[in-house]
């Protein structure tokens, strides 16, 4: 991996994320649950930096990262199961699910319960 990635993450997402949500009518205020690939501590911060988020946000992908591991892109799934098992969302909670992959490309799903 390159370490330019991070870098590359904090630059590139919100303008991605920004203009996804807005493709939706949304922006980062109406996602309550983010759902991030678990690509290392650089990763998370780079994520939580550059969408200014607070650490608690990504909190299922920290735990994640911390019980398993990087799983590569599909660490989302792991995260996302985590997030169903808790039982926290309510009924037109948005979140957002970001993962990346090789070559640097992004994907993004948009969730609501």
């Amino acid at each position: 991996m390159s370490p330019d990635i991070p870098h590359v993450v904090r630059q590139n997402l919100p303008r991605d994320v920004d203009h996804f949500l807005r493709h939706h009518g949304l922006d980062r205020r109406h996602i309550k649950y983010w759902v991030a690939h678990t690509g290392g501590p650089k990763i998370l911060r780079s994520i939580e930096e550059g969408l200014e988020l607070p650490p608690s946000a990504l909190k299922y992908s920290w735990d994640s990262l911390s019980r398993m591991g990087n799983l590569s892109s599909a660490s989302v799934l792991f995260v996302f199961s985590d997030l169903i098992r808790a039982n926290d969302v309510m009924r037109g909670d948005y979140g957002l699910m970001i993962a990346m992959g090789p070559g640097f490309c992004l994907e993004l799903v948009l969730i609501r319960w």
